[in-house]
């Protein structure tokens, strides 16, 4: 590697850690004490937790597109259900990702 590109390197890398260093090296690590705004739901956050059946529209990009969306509209416990089976699907590749042969 030529000198000035390995200095270049040097002084990015320097650059990049900096705000590592410089960091409160005994921060307390206990999470802030809770608020009645962080304790207490809105509203509309109880009555979407009380309500499965609300309806919930939703707009997912088109794969291979990033201007088109489709407007999805489903029930708060299919959204939790297509949640959950997203999460099995990542899982499920995530564990078999290594045992596929070569």
């Amino acid at each position: 590697m030529p000198a000035p590109l390995k200095f270049a390197f040097l002084v990015a890398l320097a650059a990049m850690a900096a705000p590592t260093l410089a960091a409160d090296p005994v921060a307390d690590n206990t999470p802030p004490a809770p608020t009645a705004s962080t304790t207490n739901a809105t509203g509309s956050e109880t009555a979407a937790a009380a309500s499965p059946n609300k309806l919930i529209c939703r707009k997912q990009e088109q794969l291979g597109s990033r201007l088109r969306s489709n407007k999805v509209c489903m029930t708060q416990s299919e959204w939790a259900e297509q949640r959950r089976q997203d999460r099995m699907n990542v899982d499920r590749s995530q564990r078999n990702r290594w045992t596929q042969g070569n």
